[in-house]
């Protein structure tokens, strides 16, 4: 197989990838600066959560942010009523839980992440692309007709990398957390563009407005027919470093063991689906 022929089949399961992802991502709007986060919706039960980073959730979301789910969203649509917020105590990660009477509106009938679509990859595997999924802010287009009246319009963007195992992680900033294998994932975000999208080189945004949003291994095997739908969560990006020029992302097997701690009715599929590495360790700051 000629490389013009692989470059063709790589974008295309790209672009596979994009259109099983965009079901699942939503971009949350914070009704006081026009700020955005990014988060994925994933129901377990009769559960519904919007997976995201802690710091994008604000101290009472309830009337305040905006989970978009279509092009474009107005202040008219109201929001959703949050049922239960829940932050980790020491990483960033966090939960909103829709309440079922604000869920059909926002997502209705669409399909949305369950558990088959997570998967506990730690910092990620040798050689094994993944996807960072996420709402630029620089994208967005805020418009209002006067002080009290806004739309807001965003675009996701979808970005391939390869982790970095732990031998190459960055040298981290003197006032952040060490990196921590059983933490952390971290992916090169350079200031221009080394991959091609078709043909044509393109830059990345500034990733401000990204927090929150979903890292997703390809779930692609050497010698398997590969299936978009196969795709999986693995970790929730948090922050990233201008002057390293790197994303930093928290595992998902610790947002799991957040949602064990808040909802006892799910601990028995989440053990079933993970085993015991995603029970909370009471150990854990409250």
């Amino acid at each position: 197989m000629d490389m013009q022929t692989k470059q063709r089949m790589f974008n295309a399961a790209i672009d596979g990838n994009r259109l099983t992802l965009i079901k699942f991502i939503v971009t949350l709007i914070d009704r006081r600066d026009m700020g955005n986060g990014s988060g994925s919706v994933v129901r377990i039960g009769d559960h519904l959560l919007i997976a995201t980073a802690k710091h994008v959730i604000p101290p009472d979301p309830n009337g305040r942010v905006w989970p978009m789910t279509r092009e474009i969203r107005h202040e008219a649509d109201g929001f959703p009523a949050y049922s239960k917020v829940g932050k980790h105590p020491e990483y960033d990660v966090g939960y909103l839980e829709v309440h079922p009477d604000g869920a059909e509106k926002y997502f209705g009938d669409r399909e949305l992440c369950t558990l088959k679509n997570v998967a506990l990859r730690g910092y990620g595997r040798e050689n094994r692309g993944v996807l960072v999924v996420g709402a630029p802010a620089e994208h967005a287009k805020i418009t209002r007709d006067d002080a009290k009246t806004a739309t807001y319009k965003a675009n996701v963007m979808t970005y391939w990398t390869v982790p970095f195992l732990p031998n190459e992680w960055p040298t981290v900033p003197a006032n952040a957390l060490p990196g921590n294998p059983e933490v952390d994932i971290f992916l090169n975000y350079p200031e221009e563009e080394v991959t091609e999208d078709g043909v044509v080189p393109y830059d990345l945004p500034h990733p401000g407005g990204m927090s929150g949003g979903g890292i997703w291994d390809q779930e692609m095997f050497q010698g398997e027919l590969w299936d978009p739908n196969a795709i999986k969560l693995i970790g929730i990006q948090s922050r990233w470093d201008e002057n390293g020029r790197y994303l930093r992302g928290v595992q998902i097997v610790h947002w799991l063991r957040l949602v064990y701690r808040d909802f006892p009715d799910l601990r028995d599929t989440l053990v079933e689906a993970f085993g015991d590495s995603v029970a909370w360790n009471e150990n854990q700051p409250a």
